[in-house]
């Protein structure tokens, strides 16, 4: 890179790349008493506060010395190979049949250092003279930088030559990402969800480099390695992406009683009870039952079942998945109670069978999903509304405008690792084996900090729902979430002992005035069949497509697969949400790039001579996902979607 700095070519170069929301934040810093020391004085380039200065001895010096150090012993992800953990779609079944072809020829503890890998992570930036430093050694397409000082940036900007470096990065295929102060929790989930883009399959052997230490930077560290047990999880199948388009279309043409809006003008001081069936429910019920008048009830999946076996009718009840398991649960409680008078909140992508139980159903557009972009009309979609059910009972509470969130049965996890939920709920009720084993859920073998004690255990896909409270709690700084539930500590969430709950009365009326303001109508007139059969047809065409391009294609590594599946794995859908042929794209991306996660994860550990039978072992499977899409979509090839 050139030592001109161009401080214009420099802002110029991040106003491209930053959002404008931290562009703003760059563009309004202040020094606040930091001095920069230039590169023609005595001991700069440096930062000076005072008589105390950053670096030692120098900016330079420092970051050379920094960077030899670390490539010594690089930092690096890794996602050695492993079998999935459920083999219900086809791309978790192509990646158990190459991991039994190969895993155990191939797998060896570290991947090539030499080869290709998707992301840098600078945690800190200061001056940022160590990351050209990083980049000249390291193969990595993207660059994602934290810093906690906007000043800093400023400073940066007249010291390192931005505009080469983000053209580098583009040289690369890749991007650059820089991220502004903020609060921690919400900066760790901006580097997760963006480590989960474009270039995910390369996650493995992705560098983390700490460039200076701060309680800012500590906390961002200790958050985002709390998240990396799930980082390499599914991004989507198109088989479930179908399943919920099919299920949107149905419930859309029934006519839900209206739409969930994402706020509303309501101002209230009631609270909001948001109720799972984690097993520290069964203490709480009494209180639950004492302030049943003076807070909205909301529940989520099997806390339904909680309430309803203890006598306590909730205001809102919420459902999310769309798998079947879902209808044989609720046709379950319906047996025993009757559901008729009750309000259902569920996403539209839930098992049409689900909703006659209630009386009412609000339906929910959920952000990302496909059948929200071909639906949802002028509907904007509720933002965090996932994953799971008790994600969106408390968004739910929170577009009600209740402003006090108490979670109870929220434990994701449990004190014993063998009691997966309330003792009250229709899994301990249940006759069928598979409700009383926990539906097959994961195993609660982690250990992870507790709400009330040192230690509780969870499984990955608790961890996964823990990410997203975690991220709510910072989203949405008004609110103010209390954790009454004995399990796994949320950040955000102050534990709260449910014998301290101390509420004003509050009676009928307020609450029925949240539940009417919380939708708005849905009028809409749509063709759903022919919209289904569009995006059908898109998905034939777009496997045609891709199934001609591996055929006809001699690809010689990971890198030259991924560049070419490139357009049949980006999402790029800012100026035509719509468009079927970008829809059916985004539909089969997930499957794909799972595909391709778990062939770069085996080529990188194998040998220069064993990895073409890797990547023709890979290409030939997804050659095969493309010859079977359309059965795929409609759930007729014989996968479990």
């Amino acid at each position: 890179m050139t030592e001109t700095i161009s401080l214009e070519r420099n802002v110029a170069a991040l106003r491209a790349v930053l959002s404008p929301e931290d562009f703003t934040v760059l563009a309004n810093a202040t020094a606040d008493g930091v001095d920069l020391i230039s590169a023609e004085q005595p001991g700069g380039p440096n930062i000076a506060s005072g008589d105390k200065r950053f670096y030692d001895p120098d900016g330079r010096s420092y970051a050379e010395n920094q960077v030899r150090s670390f490539l010594e012993n690089p930092k690096r992800l890794s996602l050695a190979p492993a079998p999935p953990t459920s083999q219900h779609a086809f791309s978790e079944m192509a990646v158990a049949r190459l991991y039994d072809r190969f895993a155990g020829a191939l797998i060896r503890e570290d991947r090539g250092p030499a080869l290709e890998a998707g992301y840098l992570v600078s945690l800190g930036l200061g001056l940022g003279l160590h990351l050209p430093m990083l980049l000249a050694n390291l193969p990595v397409r993207n660059l994602v930088i934290v810093e906690q000082s906007a000043a800093m940036v400023r400073f940066s900007l007249t010291v390192l030559d931005w505009a080469g470096l983000v053209s580098d990065i583009e040289r690369r295929g890749g991007k650059l990402h820089l991220f502004i102060g903020g609060q921690p929790q919400e900066v760790s989930a901006r580097i997760y969800e963006t480590l989960r883009g474009d270039d995910m399959c390369f996650l493995d052997g992705s560098v983390i480099f700490p460039h200076y230490a701060s309680s800012f930077l500590n906390d961002v560290a200790n958050a985002f390695a709390n998240a990396l047990p799930t980082i390499g999880d599914p991004v989507g199948f198109l088989e479930d992406e179908a399943l919920m388009l099919r299920n949107a279309a149905a419930n859309l043409s029934r006519g839900p009683d209206g739409i969930v809006r994402r706020t509303t003008p309501t101002e209230t001081t009631l609270p909001a009870f948001v109720i799972g069936s984690g097993p520290s429910i069964d203490s709480h019920l009494d209180i639950i039952r004492q302030h049943r008048n003076d807070a909205l009830i909301v529940s989520g999946g099997t806390g339904l079942s909680v309430l309803l076996e203890a006598g306590i009718m909730p205001d809102l009840h919420c459902e999310i998945e769309n798998v079947t398991d879902i209808h044989a649960a609720i046709a379950l409680c319906a047996e025993r109670h009757d559901l008729s008078a009750l309000t259902l909140v569920g996403s539209l992508t839930i098992d049409p069978r689900v909703p006659p139980f209630f009386g009412r159903f609000l339906g929910v557009f959920r952000d990302v999903l496909s059948s929200t972009r071909v639906f949802s009309q002028d509907h904007p979609p509720l933002e965090m509304a996932g994953p799971t059910v008790t994600n969106l009972a408390c968004r739910t509470a929170i577009a009600a405008g209740c402003r006090d969130v108490y979670l109870f049965g929220t434990d994701l996890g449990a004190v014993n690792p063998d009691k997966h939920h309330s003792g009250s709920s229709l899994y301990a009720y249940s006759d069928d084996p598979y409700w009383r084993s926990g539906a097959q859920m994961e195993k609660l073998s982690i250990p992870a900090p507790g709400n009330f004690r040192e230690t509780v255990y969870t499984s990955r896909e608790f961890l996964f729902t823990k990410l997203y409270f975690d991220t709510m709690t910072q989203t949405y700084p008004s609110v103010r979430f209390r954790n009454c539930s004995d399990g796994v500590r949320i950040a955000g969430a102050e534990p709260h002992p449910a014998d301290s709950i101390s509420l004003d009365p509050a009676g009928p009326s307020a609450k029925q005035m949240l539940i009417d303001g919380l939708s708005m109508a849905w009028d809409a007139e749509l063709d759903y069949e022919s919209a289904v059969s569009d995006i059908r047809k898109a998905v034939d065409s777009t496997a045609t497509e891709l199934d001609e391009l591996l055929r006809s294609n001699s690809l010689s590594d990971i890198p030259a697969l991924v560049d070419a599946l490139k357009p049949f794995m980006t999402d790029d859908a800012t100026e035509t949400p719509d468009d079927p042929d970008q829809i059916a794209r985004f539909m089969m991306s997930g499957s794909l790039m799972m595909m391709a996660l778990a062939a770069n994860s085996l080529s990188g550990r194998a040998s220069a001579a064993d990895r073409p039978a890797v990547i023709k072992a890979v290409s030939d499977e997804m050659a095969e996902f493309a010859t079977t899409a359309t059965s795929l979509f409609d759930g007729t090839s014989g996968q479990d979607g």
